[in-house]
């Protein structure tokens, strides 16, 4: 699904948010997410967007049902943005290599991109 962008031209950010941010910072989270989103489409002719949530993710339906379904509105609005791409299946991993850059939550993700010498900016829900 992914494999295409990586023929372009265009750098691509790699984009993750995990459960706890979403649990610790609930709307708020959401709010960060949005801006982000927009300041990345911003740039959209040379960047794409490559969202990738992480795993635990899924354990917010039973912990917080309504902001959930607040999260799963957003992303379903990602689904729909140009320059956004939703890494479902979580094959991103495979393709680090090929990836210019991370931004979101402090994952194992952004550890391995920061292995890989590729620049990681931990999103701060208190930053706007």
């Amino acid at each position: 699904m992914i494999d295409w962008v990586f023929n372009d031209t265009k750098k691509v950010l790699v984009f993750q948010v995990s459960a706890s941010f979403l649990m610790l910072n609930k709307e708020g989270a959401l709010d960060k997410i949005h801006d982000a989103i927009e300041k990345i489409t911003s740039v959209s002719e040379k960047l794409i967007c490559i969202f990738s949530p992480h795993e635990s993710v899924a354990q917010v339906s039973t912990l917080a049902p309504e902001l959930w379904e607040n999260y799963c509105s957003l992303v379903e609005q990602l689904r729909e943005t140009d320059g956004i791409l939703i890494d479902d299946e979580g094959r991103i991993i495979e393709h680090i290599d090929k990836c210019s850059a991370y931004y979101g939550s402090p994952t194992n993700l952004a550890h391995l991109f920061q292995l890989n010498k590729k620049p990681v900016m931990i999103m701060d829900v208190n930053i706007r």
